[in-house]
């Protein structure tokens, strides 16, 4: 369910409807779904499109239609019918979007472009002295983490990295010192709210951006 989710987020935000992609059958292939959420990828912005928040509206409320018959459909299947161990782990492979082992190593992941995995806050909105990129799992980043920009107008390739589990820490970039210190409070004041966001629990980018709270001057 997680790969159809993340696939109905996506698809909400550029007013794509269930039927735009097909019959309600293809919502259990879970292959065709990362295929699917992996093409979107290549789309321009929502904006592009002429996306408006009455398309979103309407293709979010087809969107929770179908996910409740697809999860009450799979509950019914997976109550008579007892899943093999091996393809339990094969199917939480495509769902956390990983892929299966090729020669003893996973082929490198490519990292998201830019596009609709993320939502910005400006430093007035932050209290910090750079924009933050908050994100939600897509099935390429292998954990939580936020993405930082000292100018909104920069390439998505050029945000600097910041895992935010189990402890701040720049996997990608370079921060100074008092930098990554504020970005360390500002983390641990919406700690909650990034990784609810990221797991998918925090379904709205709208109430995820709205819960997030900006640091204060230090005591």
């Amino acid at each position: 369910m997680q790969t159809l989710r993340r696939l109905a987020r996506a698809a909400v935000r550029y007013g794509v409807k269930p039927e735009d992609i097909g019959p309600i059958s293809t919502f259990n292939d879970d292959d065709y779904l990362a295929k699917y959420l992996d093409n979107m990828r290549r789309w321009e912005t929502p904006s592009f499109y002429g996306c408006t928040a009455k398309h979103r509206e309407r293709a979010r409320r087809e969107w929770d239609k179908v996910i409740s018959k697809v999860e009450a459909t799979r509950d019914m299947q997976s109550s008579k019918i007892p899943m093999p161990v091996a393809e339990k782990k094969a199917r939480r492979r495509d769902v956390m979007g990983q892929p299966p082992p090729v020669g003893g190593k996973r082929p490198a992941q490519r990292e998201p472009e830019d596009g609709f995995d993320l939502a910005i806050r400006s430093s007035k909105e932050t209290g910090l002295p750079f924009a933050v990129y908050i994100l939600e799992d897509m099935g390429v980043v292998s954990d939580v983490r936020v993405e930082v920009a000292r100018s909104t107008r920069i390439r998505r390739s050029e945000t600097v990295k910041v895992a935010i589990r189990p402890t701040v820490q720049v996997t990608r970039g370079h921060l100074e010192v008092h930098e990554l210190t504020l970005l360390t409070r500002w983390v641990e004041l919406n700690r909650d709210v990034l990784i609810n966001y990221w797991d998918g629990e925090i379904e709205s980018t709208m109430d995820a951006i709205q819960a997030l709270k900006p640091i204060g001057p230090a005591s």
